[in-house]
């Protein structure tokens, strides 16, 4: 027997991934039909996923070979935000309001999207062309929040989205407090990047200055912004906290991008226009019993291999994007073999 083996899981997974009528094998063979690169690799592949012995996420599994216009990738990161609230010269991109109207087009389309808020000015930060006081990034949240809220996403799922503001940022007092209710950013998880300059001033008990775009707002005792930030994330599971410097030493193109954010779910930091392609193998399946106790089946795991990675760089090249950009990112990453 293919599939879910209980009534609800297969009523989920019918009512997410499958395409009206569609049993488990018949999306299974859909799935591997639009990613095969040969009949061969069609049964392998195919194979392997009606033993479940590896899933695509659900976004490939509802995406590829439907007639919907959906994108396979769960979740994408956003461009920087620039610090302009609307567009005066009509320049891609160079607006908050127009990264809000692409992260409306990205979740229409079935993917979450991460942000880096730090970009934006400090609220009560001077605008000197208006002679007026910003509203910082805590009063620009609440506008992709709505966005969120608003947005129908594709594959029943409501849209998902990652907030994340430095730890030297002068607003992130008001940022790690912003959750501490039901009814603020609930479109949103929250996250504090934190830098190793924090780390190392927590470390010495010295002072650490909160600043934006070169100037010093404010100098606070770094053990009492870990101690909000600690008792915030014990008491309402938010923020949590990414080492965001950590994170780009890690990253094996640290020469290339710089990673400010994460997908919503936090599993993968990305760089701006980056897109988060998600499969597991399931290890359980490939274990059996044997008189002397269980077995694992090296020999099928690596005979598997190969068909998944080909299916799953065929999404990259037949994926449909929500921006351009994101499919550029994607393809870029795809001909450097890491996509």
């Amino acid at each position: 027997m293919y599939g879910p083996q209980t009534i609800y899981a297969d009523a989920i997974h019918s009512e997410k991934y499958r395409l009206p009528g569609e049993t488990f094998r018949d999306a299974m063979s859909r799935v591997a039909s639009a990613l095969q690169d040969s009949s061969e690799h069609y049964y392998a592949f195919r194979d392997t996923l009606l033993d479940m012995r590896f899933m695509p996420a659900g976004r490939v599994q509802a995406a590829m070979g439907s007639p919907k216009a959906v994108t396979p990738y769960n979740c994408y990161v956003s461009g920087s935000i620039p610090d302009s609230f609307v567009d005066r010269e009509n320049a891609e991109g160079s607006s908050i309001m127009h990264r809000a109207e692409q992260a409306a087009s990205t979740m229409r389309m079935g993917g979450g999207i991460g942000y880096d808020f730090s970009t934006l000015r400090p609220a009560g930060a001077l605008i000197h062309k208006l002679q007026s006081r910003s509203s910082g990034p805590l009063g620009f949240m609440p506008i992709f929040n709505e966005v969120c809220k608003a947005t129908s996403s594709a594959g029943n799922r409501r849209g998902a989205q990652m907030g994340v503001l430095r730890v030297d940022h002068p607003d992130v007092h008001a940022f790690i407090a912003a959750k501490h209710n039901s009814t603020a950013l609930t479109g949103f998880n929250i996250s504090v990047a934190v830098t190793d300059d924090f780390m190392d001033a927590l470390a010495a008990k010295r002072p650490f200055d909160l600043r934006f775009g070169g100037q010093v707002y404010s100098t606070v005792d770094p053990a009492e912004l870990w101690e909000m930030l600690m008792r915030s994330t014990w008491d309402w599971a938010e923020p949590g906290v990414l080492f965001i410097d950590t994170i780009n030493r890690m990253n094996n193109l640290w020469y290339c991008e710089t990673i400010a954010a994460t997908n919503p779910c936090g599993e993968q930091p990305l760089p701006p226009f980056g897109a988060c392609l998600l499969g597991s193998f399931n290890l359980v399946r490939y274990l059996s019993q044997q008189p002397d106790g269980w077995a694992f089946d090296w020999d099928r795991l690596h005979a598997d291999i190969p068909h998944v990675v080909r299916a799953m760089d065929n999404v990259v090249d037949r994926a449909i994007y929500p921006l351009p950009q994101q499919r550029q990112e994607a393809l870029i990453k795809r001909r450097m073999g890491i996509g």
